[in-house]
Formats: C-alpha cells, structure tokens, sequence
C-alpha cells in the first residue's frame, strides 16, 4: 500500500506541475505578449544567451531604448546590422550578431552587464565616469542629451544614469 501511495502522489506532484507550466506558459490573452519588468535587462539576456549558443541573429520587442542601445552596440563594433522587422505591435528589433572565428565559437562580447536595475538607480557624475569604465569596454549611460557611451558622455561633459557595461 505504501508504494501505491507513494506513485499517487507523484502523480499528483507531476500533474500539478503541469498546470503551473500551462498558465505560466500561456499568455492570459491568447496573442497578447508578456509584460518584462526590466526590458533593457531582457534584451541584454536574450543576447547574452543567442551568443552562448552560437546563434547568427537575435530578436527581441522593439522599444526606443532599445533600438538606441542596439545602434549603439553596433556603432562600437560589437555587433553586426541592428534592423526593425514587423509593423504596429509585433515591431521586433534583429541584430547581427558578431564572432571572433567563423564557426560562432567566441562571441565578440565577452561581458554585457546591468549595472542600473529597476530597484536600484545608479547615477553618476561627469567626474566620475572614469572610475566605473575602468578602461576597459563601453559604458552606456542615459544623459540629457540621449543614450550614449561613457566617451561621449566625457567629450559633451555630461553625467546621467548608467544603464550597461560591454566588454
């Protein structure tokens, strides 16, 4: 008796869990997309782990700042042509993505870290951009003047809210 019970709740076990994976992964409204707390942050994963797996392309839901920090991932060579596909809602941003070798093996982005979070703002003054560079890879930073690299944020004399690191 104890082994059948044992196999009941199992069974019980793996079809609750099959409920939970059917309403996390079904959207409310059929058609209607997640909502991301953090879209930069998802944007930054979905690269990180297109690269991980040698994929060519990513793509991911358009946004303004996205597409800004797409161009600007490309203006520094990090990344290959950054193109908007889609109309109206299904507006979706794909980029290139860029290797060291020709069998995708090693990304050319070795880190691409979150540094301003939702929960946790970090900004910082024109003074001090350096000391979070380090002199190493790019940092980009929402200024008053747009979303730009630590560089031009140096030349235009600007500070503002760090969004990411590459490297």
């Amino acid at each position: 008796m104890v082994c059948a019970e044992f196999v009941l709740e199992n069974w019980q076990i793996k079809e609750n869990c099959q409920e939970l994976k059917n309403q996390v992964g079904n959207p409310a409204i059929p058609g209607q997309e997640f909502m991301y707390t953090d879209p930069v942050s998802d944007m930054l994963t979905r690269i990180r782990n297109a690269q991980a797996v040698g994929h060519k392309t990513v793509s991911f839901p358009h946004s303004k700042i996205k597409f800004e920090l797409a161009e600007i991932l490309s203006k520094e060579g990090y990344v290959g042509v950054v193109k908007d596909t889609g109309k109206g809602v299904k507006k979706e941003i794909e980029i290139v993505l860029k290797y060291k070798d020709e069998r995708n093996t090693i990304p050319k982005i070795q880190g691409l870290l979150r540094i301003s979070r939702s929960g946790q703002r970090i900004y910082v003054a024109k003074k001090d951009l350096i000391k979070f560079s380090q002199g190493r890879g790019v940092i980009v930073l929402t200024t008053s003047s747009g979303l730009m690299t630590d560089k031009d944020a140096k030349k235009k004399g600007l500070g503002g809210e760090l969004i990411c690191r590459i490297f």
